[in-house]
């Protein structure tokens, strides 16, 4: 007859379902959240609380707001269908069209592929490989670069946050922009090949400068959003400065604040 469990044998058992709960936890958190770009290098995830935990126990706040929750799902799923049924029998609207634009039909072809990558988007898998099918080289001094945020200003903002200046600062904002601003600098790569081989008199030069310079604009609107969400931890009062944008040089294009900051 085996002898009952010893009290260090409990304490470890206890631990390791704790580990185990907490493990499985971890991985249903990161299910949900959104994945970044495996080039961000700094640091973990950050841990997002989950408003919608399975096993958190419900206080009577929290069963009332379930009660008016599913009320208003009722009520918004019935509002929905009517709605739905609606636009089912009126046609697609469409925003309206500048008189000076040169319209065009895209192919019925064409129009699937465009929107399952829309809204469905590509495997990572494929994303990386034709990230790495093309390689544009400059000349002068520039690359395709996602601006780094400098040093100092992170030790501003972890003091600023009250985080250990070892630790990892892993901003969510700030991880979140910067992995969209790779996604963007990797559509440069396939447009800067066909531009480059294009003659000077192509009738598609044009179209191919317009479509660089809008991805352009949402570039430099991502890192005008990560210095936004930067100097709202480390100096909020000098957000209006921002908006200015000769403070910052095209030159410098390493660096998210310049090279003097």
């Amino acid at each position: 007859m085996s002898s009952p469990p010893s009290p260090s044998d409990s304490v470890l058992r206890d631990r390791a379902l704790r580990s185990a709960s907490l493990l499985r936890e971890r991985e249903r958190r990161e299910a949900r959240e959104p994945s970044f770009d495996s080039r961000i290098e700094e640091g973990e995830l950050l841990n997002i609380p989950d408003h919608h935990d399975d096993d958190a126990i419900p206080g009577p706040s929290s069963v009332s707001d379930h009660r008016y929750r599913h009320r208003r799902s009722s009520v918004d799923s019935h509002s929905r269908a009517g709605r739905s049924h609606s636009r089912s029998r009126s046609p697609l609207r469409r925003p309206p069209v500048e008189p000076s634009a040169e319209t065009f039909v895209v192919s019925e072809s064409k129009t699937c592929l465009l929107r399952k990558w829309m809204v469905q988007g590509i495997p990572k898998s494929e994303c990386k490989s034709l990230r790495h099918a093309y390689a544009p080289s400059f000349d002068g001094d520039f690359d395709l670069l996602c601006p780094k945020l400098d040093e100092t200003m992170v030790r501003y903002w972890k003091q600023a946050v009250g985080k250990d200046w070892r630790s990892n600062l892993n901003d969510f904002q700030e991880k979140s922009w910067q992995s969209v601003q790779y996604q963007v600098l990797d559509s440069f790569r396939p447009l800067l090949q066909t531009w480059n081989q294009l003659p000077v008199g192509s009738p598609f030069l044009k179209n191919m400068e317009d479509s660089l310079k809008l991805l352009g604009a949402a570039f430099a609107g991502i890192s005008k959003l990560r210095r936004a969400n930067a100097m709202r931890h480390v100096a909020p009062d000098l957000l209006p400065l921002l908006k200015d944008d000769r403070m910052f040089s095209s030159r410098e294009f390493e660096r998210l604040f310049g090279e003097n900051s």
